[in-house]
């Protein structure tokens, strides 16, 4: 688990909150353990082909990802009604704002946008941020 990656989340959250300075980082701390878990619990990936470039100059510092991740999803047949077991493949191209705490897809499928946030969630979660937003050119 990537502490880094937790308090600068919770301090995106935070800012955005009113009130006392020490409940809002409690509130948002609590939030955000739980997103995390629940990311880690959702994630459904079993084949990933994603690959994530950390990215830091400008005063931005980002977390770029691109490719695929393939899992299991039960649908309903249209034919016969029943539940079928399909091989669905999630295509995703986009970056994570590590400063501002926030995902932006570039490409991927509305319906599966809830999906894909619980795996990139869950990947930034074990991930270690080795650079700093640097405001010079």
């Amino acid at each position: 688990m990537n502490k880094k990656f937790i308090m600068k989340k919770a301090v995106a959250m935070a800012r955005k909150m009113e009130g006392d300075w020490n409940a809002r980082m409690a509130l948002a701390l609590k939030a955000v353990w739980k997103m995390v878990k629940a990311a880690e619990k959702a994630n459904k990936a079993e084949q990933e082909e994603v690959k994530f470039n950390e990215w830091a100059r400008y005063g931005h510092h980002r977390v770029y990802f691109e490719g695929s991740f393939h899992f299991n999803n039960v649908v309903r047949n249209g034919m016969t009604g029943k539940l079928v077991e399909v091989k669905t493949s999630v295509h995703l191209k986009g970056f994570y704002d590590v400063e501002k705490g926030y995902i932006k897809f570039d490409k991927c499928a509305a319906r599966y946008e809830d999906i894909a946030k619980d795996y990139v969630n869950a990947k930034l979660s074990k991930m270690k941020f080795n650079l700093k937003a640097d405001k010079s050119a």
